[in-house]
Parts: structure tokens; C-alpha cells; sequence
């Protein structure tokens, strides 16, 4: 296998975990692929920032979207944020949220940066404290 597979995910250096989806529509498996990378990086609830700028013509089957605010998501998610870089991204992350309605904290932010800063108050008290991330 050459090039980078997607669902990407990643612990960053603030205890966030990151889930890059390339480009194409995002099926429903790709959602369970992302669930399974997550839960090879944490079994415990962590902060998630999504990028949802898979082009400006977003396409997720219903049944990926119903994953994402699965209890079985839910479990292992403290908080998401959704970050899109155009109106349409914006419109279908909306979209998300009032259909699906997430039962964790979900949130839309354009700027990456206001995404970590409100993802950092649902981290673990000790990544709070400044404790470092263990690398296993």
C-alpha cells in the first residue's frame, strides 16, 4: 500500500485526537475506521477535531453520520469539533449536528486554532495539569 490511507488518525501533542479524511465520500466502513484507529490510540474519552474539508461538495452516507453520534463514538469521545473551510462544509457540519445531534459537545469552528482552545476544556484532568502524553 503506497500514500497516505484515510481515515488519518492521530494523538496530537496537546492530547487531542485528530481524524483527517482526505478526499471522496465517507462511507459508512470508513467511519468504523476510524473508530477502530481511535481506539487504538485511546480506550478513555478524548477530545476529537474532525476535518471535515473532504472539498467543497462534502458526501457522507446517513448511515456513517448515525455512526458518528453513536453511543458506541460516544464512549470514547469527550468533545468534537467540526473544522470546515467553506460555507458548503459549514452547511453540511450544520447539517450534522441537527440531525444527528451528537450525545457528546459538538462544535463548528472555521479556525483551527478556536477548535484546540475549546477541545483543551474537555481533556483528561492530568493533560490539563501539563502532564506529558504518554508514547507507549
Amino acid at each position: 500500500m503506497t500514500g497516505v490511507s484515510y481515515p488519518k488518525v492521530w494523538l496530537d501533542e496537546h492530547g487531542i485526537i485528530r481524524i483527517g479524511w482526505g478526499r471522496g465520500k465517507i462511507k459508512l466502513a470508513d467511519m468504523h475506521c476510524a473508530h477502530q484507529r481511535h481506539l487504538a490510540i485511546s480506550t478513555l474519552p478524548q477530545p476529537v477535531l474532525v476535518y471535515a474539508e473532504c472539498g467543497d461538495t462534502m458526501s457522507i452516507e446517513w448511515a456513517a453520520l448515525d455512526y458518528a453520534a453513536s453511543q458506541e463514538v460516544a464512549a470514547i469521545t469527550s468533545a468534537s469539533a467540526l473544522l470546515v473551510s467553506s460555507f458548503m462544509q459549514q452547511h453540511f457540519a450544520r447539517m450534522f449536528l441537527w440531525y444527528h445531534s451528537p450525545p457528546y459537545p459538538a462544535r463548528i469552528f472555521r479556525k483551527e486554532t478556536e477548535a484546540i482552545d475549546w477541545l483543551t476544556g474537555y481533556l483528561p484532568a492530568d493533560r490539563i495539569s501539563g502532564s506529558p502524553i504518554n508514547d507507549h
